[in-house]
């Protein structure tokens, strides 16, 4: 009797491993045959699933985007008070900043590698659904929150470059006075 096999399950672990790998070794180190070595399958099995590792990169990038963007609206819904919304988004950044940091490094990964229009669309199209799913929870302007996003990766950036020099509970503060100016 044939093995039964979930391919959904496979493809997420295979995602999984190219996603650490390509953070970890940086897009143009993580070769086919090393993904297919992260993830414990061999080459062959990892090219049913993707042609190439572009196409890794971009499911990558399509359910990574999706599953965040899903996560931060289900954080608080947007008819809480402001203060709550804002410190919603401070806690969830709180959780995951080790993980965000990483999918910074994969994008900026991208963006240097894959310079065509294409793949920087799809870059600044991951960035938008970022914005617009902090926009569901924060209920606010799109300039406010085009201001409070970038403050956020700003914050990755120097998580990324000097990790001390982040003062999440600082910014905290300061967003919540300038929600108590907003609201």
């Amino acid at each position: 009797m044939p093995k039964v096999v979930n391919h959904d399950e496979v493809r997420a672990r295979l995602l999984d491993a190219g996603f650490r790998l390509l953070v970890e070794e940086g897009y143009a180190h993580a070769t086919m045959r090393r993904l297919a070595a992260a993830a414990g399958v061999s080459t062959g099995s990892l090219y049913h699933y993707f042609p190439d590792k572009q196409a890794i990169l971009w499911e990558l990038f399509e359910l990574t985007t999706g599953r965040d963007t899903e996560r931060i609206r289900a954080t608080l819904p947007p008819d809480a008070p402001l203060d709550d919304r804002v410190r919603a988004m401070f806690d969830f950044y709180r959780g995951e900043r080790s993980y965000l940091a990483d999918l910074l490094r994969l994008v900026l990964e991208v963006h240097r590698h894959e310079p065509a229009p294409a793949s920087r669309q799809r870059v600044r199209d991951a960035m938008a659904a970022y914005r617009d799913a902090m926009a569901s929870v924060l209920a606010l302007e799109p300039g406010v929150v085009g201001a409070a996003f970038s403050l956020l990766v700003g914050n990755l950036v120097q998580e990324v470059v000097d990790p001390s020099g982040v003062d999440v509970d600082a910014q905290e503060r300061l967003a919540l006075a300038l929600a108590g100016v907003l609201g």
